[in-house]
């Protein structure tokens, strides 16, 4: 599975490039136009303030902290009852970066022209209580809050389109809970002690109180220490130089993940769902066919393949496996031998790599006979015999006939009988698995090897018919075209019908 599937990969390396170089230039282009995010950072340390009179020591207030009580800091800090003041202080509900919008084509059509933008509607109450939360839900979602490892350190980070509003609402957050602890301590000492510390320390509290709240209208933290607070900012918020999101670079390594998992994901996919045969591996797996050889491409593109490929160009690969195929038809069977090459569609190659096995014994010196038994689409015919008058379909229905009459010479040891006459319609009745057909080769094969190029099973019974009359059959099978399953059920056909199976050849293999 893993070498088809990069087998398919190497096929399809262009297509690939072009996937993985359109999801970086996605990419790219997302962090060139998408909205920039900038993220502020502000960070306060807990540290409950010391008792300073004796009654302060023997209170139940004495300062007391655990690793439960700083998470539980951090829950306070980012709860609703901080974020909702600092919401409604800021009145954020009419900010434009978390109100209700978006694009409007006709407002922007509208702007472009000059014309007045048109006055909204007002919203009726229901629907304005719905846009404020729905504005509080985003401004919510740019806030984090995290614990600094086991330290009583807490950072308060918020995220924003832009460097001044990020610093803005991260100190607003952080002096809101700065205020909200203030005003915490104060109530519970108040309980406790009652009107004497409320005496002594309200006035202090007010104030730290009323210096929280100025922070967070101004975004700006004062060098303030707030005794009642139990918590110091140790670092305000500043507005951030550079951009936090989308990074470049890491956006880029995302897009290039994506793509190559997406990619092969997809060759992966087509693999499973693509039946034709991909390799000989791929044939053994699915129909437990055993594969003789696979035919590499001969002929460059837009040249179809020569009928004397391997005689003219004898040190290439596919001329070695037409050798391979040659010695395969001579040893078939003692002495003479009748062997045909049958496919399972048309057009998968068969009659080419047929007549390069007739030429490669012709040149050796033996006496060859090629006969082309495709009535329906006689391509050899057309080839080497175009004005033939008499051939194969003639000699069939004219009981008689001599078939070494109808040989064409096409070389000093190879003859050629052609499929029809030229100009001769096909008759659909005529049976070429007749006596007559069966002593015409057998005479055919006492002068030499016969060689048949057989018509597609798909389209002809006449390949089943004429097989059981040869010494056995080559079954050809185009790469990337013929289906397992049509490679499968020829196979158990011819075996059903007692036709011989010689070799099955893959063919129109990619040169390496």
């Amino acid at each position: 599975m893993l070498r088809e599937t990069l087998a398919g990969a190497r096929r399809s390396w262009r297509g690939l490039a072009l996937w993985v170089l359109a999801c970086i230039v996605g990419a790219l282009a997302y962090v060139q136009f998408a909205t920039p995010q900038f993220v502020a950072t502000a960070q306060v340390v807990l540290e409950p303030h010391q008792p300073t009179t004796l009654l302060d020591a023997a209170s139940p207030m004495a300062p007391a902290l655990d690793s439960g009580s700083a998470d539980s800091q951090v829950l306070v800090l980012k709860s609703e009852r901080n974020l909702r003041h600092v919401f409604d202080a800021l009145d954020l509900a009419d900010d434009p970066l978390f109100a209700d919008g978006g694009f409007d084509p006709i407002g922007w059509v509208r702007a472009r022209l000059g014309m007045r933008p048109k006055a909204a509607a007002p919203l009726s109450e229901d629907r304005a209580r719905g846009a404020r939360e729905r504005a509080y839900a985003r401004f919510a979602e740019g806030l984090s809050v995290q614990r600094l490892g086991q330290s009583y350190a807490i950072e308060v980070s918020y995220r924003a389109p832009s460097p001044k509003k990020a610093a803005h609402l991260a100190n607003a957050i952080t002096a809101g809970y700065i205020r909200d602890q203030v005003n915490y301590n104060v109530a519970t000492a108040v309980a406790q002690r009652g009107g004497e510390y409320l005496q002594h320390r309200i006035a202090d509290a007010k104030a730290e109180e009323g210096i929280a709240d100025e922070a967070i209208a101004t975004g700006v933290i004062p060098d303030y220490t707030f005794g009642d607070a139990d918590a110091r900012i140790v670092s305000a918020a500043v507005e951030p130089l550079t951009k936090a999101y989308p990074s470049r670079s890491r956006t880029v390594g995302l897009s290039l993940a994506f793509a190559l998992l997406a990619g092969f994901g997809a060759l992966v996919l087509r693999n499973e769902l693509d039946r034709t045969v991909r390799s000989r591996e791929h044939v053994r797996r699915l129909t437990g066919v055993d594969v003789l050889a696979v035919v590499p491409r001969a002929a460059e593109a837009g040249r179809p393949l020569s009928l004397t490929e391997a005689l003219d160009r004898p040190a290439s690969p596919f001329a070695q496996v037409m050798q391979a195929l040659r010695i395969l038809v001579q040893t078939a069977a003692s002495g003479s031998s009748l062997a045909g090459f049958v496919s399972c569609n048309p057009r998968e190659g068969r009659s080419a790599l047929a007549a390069n096995v007739a030429h490669l014994i012709a040149h050796s010196g033996q006496p060859v006979t090629l006969v082309d038994a495709d009535r329906r689409n006689p391509a050899l015919t057309r080839a080497l015999a175009p004005m033939v008058v008499s051939g194969l379909g003639e000699l069939v229905s004219a009981r008689g006939v001599d078939a070494t009459g109808l040989r064409q010479p096409v070389n000093a040891t190879l003859s050629f009988i052609a499929a029809r006459a030229s100009g001769g319609a096909s008759d659909p009745n005529l049976f070429l698995g007749s006596r007559e057909t069966m002593q015409a080769l057998a005479g055919l094969a006492e002068k030499g090897t016969v060689i048949v190029d057989l018509p597609p099973l798909s389209s002809s019974a006449d390949a089943l018919a004429l097989g059981k009359l040869l010494t056995g059959v080559i079954v050809v099978a185009a790469l990337h075209k013929t289906t397992v399953d049509d490679l499968a059920d020829a196979v158990r056909t011819m075996n059903a019908v007692g036709v011989r199976i010689l070799a099955v050849v893959l063919n129109e293999a990619p040169r390496p």
